[in-house]
């Protein structure tokens, strides 16, 4: 049966709604007009709390995920949302909206599945509706829900999220709409799951003006030019889901979750390992190794062998588990 409320589809016998926890058949509405501010996920019995994701992702205020609770109700377990001051996408793209607006709210989606990506929660983990996807109207910050289930199936494909985003919008018809045509075409000829090439397929429909205040990661490439080997001085990285400038600033520089011993510590991944690399400097060269991580190091997109030093060139591409480096030279 369908929550009228937040749209999730529960079980033919169910009273109350697995999701928004409203008595079926009965809408609960607040003074908005919005849904109810509190939303509840209850545990099946055949599903499996994915521990990992739980640990990194509860109680916790990540920008990219509403704010959630763990607990039991009635001896079952589940997951209870906070969303005051929020309205769902699909509520806020029902009114007329600015194609500023809208391209900003669709690069601002991607760039919070993104940063969740880096963080190693996966598209199943998140609810890939409209009517459960949450914007701020003031900022048109993004924020979704975080299922940390491991066993959960996707909802749908990104690819499908955005069609029904595009198809369902209504726009302001006194601006030149040619932009949704082509968006709609790009979405659909494109693989959606490639973020980097979604990004870029969006963000050029925006005015050269909004470009340069946009929310989102900037292109790494147009940092710095590559040099010359003999120029190499102190690295630095680039971490490209922040864009954060990392110094390279010791012979062995340990990267990594360990909060005692790495000089550079990724606690909000865990797809990283506590002792993942070390880069490496000898003779004015640098390498990097990989100690022994559980799920390897990569450069340009080719796994290395563990315990082995690898030079680095400037413009390398550097990946520990999941989470990207690109590497360079002043």
């Amino acid at each position: 049966m369908k929550c009228i409320s937040c749209g999730f589809e529960n079980d033919n016998h169910a009273r109350f709604c697995m999701m928004c926890g409203s008595k079926l058949g009965k809408k609960v509405l607040n003074n908005d007009k919005e849904i109810s501010k509190k939303l509840a996920y209850v545990v099946r019995e055949d599903e499996i709390i994915d521990d990992e994701v739980l640990e990194d992702t509860v109680e916790t205020n990540i920008d990219e995920i509403i704010y959630y609770t763990y607990g039991k109700v009635m001896d079952k377990e589940c997951f209870k949302y906070d969303i005051q001051g929020f309205t769902t996408i699909k509520e806020y793209i029902s009114k007329e909206i600015s194609k500023e607006k809208f391209i900003k709210m669709l690069l601002n989606l991607v760039n919070t599945i993104r940063k969740l990506q880096f963080r190693g929660v996966k598209l199943k983990n998140i609810i890939l509706k409209p009517a459960q996807i949450f914007i701020n109207k003031n900022n048109l910050k993004v924020k979704m829900i975080c299922i940390p289930i491991s066993n959960r199936n996707t909802d749908r494909t990104l690819k499908e999220l955005l069609k029904e985003i595009i198809l369902t919008a209504e726009f302001d018809y006194n601006e030149n709409c040619k932009y949704v045509r082509d968006i709609l075409r790009f979405v659909e000829e494109n693989d959606c799951n490639d973020l980097v090439v979604l990004q870029g397929g969006i963000e050029k429909y925006l005015d050269d003006s909004d470009k340069e205040q946009k929310n989102i990661p900037k292109k790494i490439e147009k940092i710095e030019q590559p040099l010359e080997k003999s120029e190499k001085q102190q690295p630095y990285l680039i971490r490209l889901s922040t864009d954060e400038k990392i110094n390279i600033d010791k012979p062995i520089f340990r990267i990594g979750k360990d909060r005692h011993n790495a000089d550079y510590k990724i606690t909000n991944n865990t797809a990283v390992s506590r002792k993942h690399a070390e880069i490496i400097k000898k003779n004015n060269e640098y390498f990097i190794l990989d100690v022994g991580s559980t799920n390897h190091t990569f450069i340009n997109g080719d796994r290395i062998e563990e315990k082995k030093e690898i030079p680095l060139e400037d413009g390398n591409i550097i990946k520990l588990g999941n989470e990207e480096f690109k590497i360079f030279f002043n």
